[in-house]
């Protein structure tokens, strides 16, 4: 499953000018937990994964919607074609980070949308020709191709709350020794 969806991935000089299908609150919360200092998981597919989602539910915050800001701004950098993000419209106040995402990208002058949709991860993968931008396992399986947005933009807030799932499966294949080479 990893060689296939690195196959499948853009490079951040790739997205620009493409059309962007983004799983909104599955971006932010990888950013929001960037921006609060926790640990995020670098898989051995590439994307970078949240692991505080698993125990918490999202909610709208001030902090959610700063975590917003940073995605909207490195899609100016970007420069796609247009962005699309799709919130679930079962959390509450998702309509408020619809109309934030809307708002805000009218105001860097962004091309796109923000809608509220049953189901997000549905949503993101039935645009036909768009990169889909996610960490979740069952959109990046079904994307045809594939952006981390969220994990961008958490390297940029906090690298080194990052760990690396294939480098310690390589320390672990080789041993105590190979441990010590990827501490700092």
């Amino acid at each position: 499953m990893s060689h296939t969806r690195r196959a499948k991935t853009l490079k951040p000089e790739e997205v620009k000018g493409e059309r962007l299908v983004i799983d909104g609150f599955n971006v932010l919360s990888v950013v929001l937990s960037a921006l609060e200092g926790r640990v995020l998981l670098l898989g051995t597919d590439g994307f970078v994964r949240d692991i505080a989602a698993l125990a918490r539910k999202i909610k709208v915050s001030p902090l959610l919607l700063n975590s917003l800001v940073l995605v909207l701004l490195a899609l100016v950098r970007l420069s796609p074609a247009e962005s699309m993000f799709y919130y679930d419209a079962q959390v509450s106040r998702s309509a408020l980070a619809a109309v934030t995402t809307r708002e805000v990208m009218a105001r860097l002058g962004l091309k796109g949308r923000a809608e509220l949709v049953s189901k997000a991860d549905k949503a993101s993968v039935s645009v036909a020709d768009a990169v889909v931008c996610s960490a979740d396992s069952v959109i990046l399986d079904l994307g045809a191709r594939l952006f981390d947005l969220g994990g961008l933009v958490a390297s940029m807030v906090s690298p080194e709350g990052i760990i690396d799932i294939g480098a310690l499966i390589e320390c672990a294949h080789s041993g105590v020794g190979g441990l010590e080479a990827h501490v700092t």
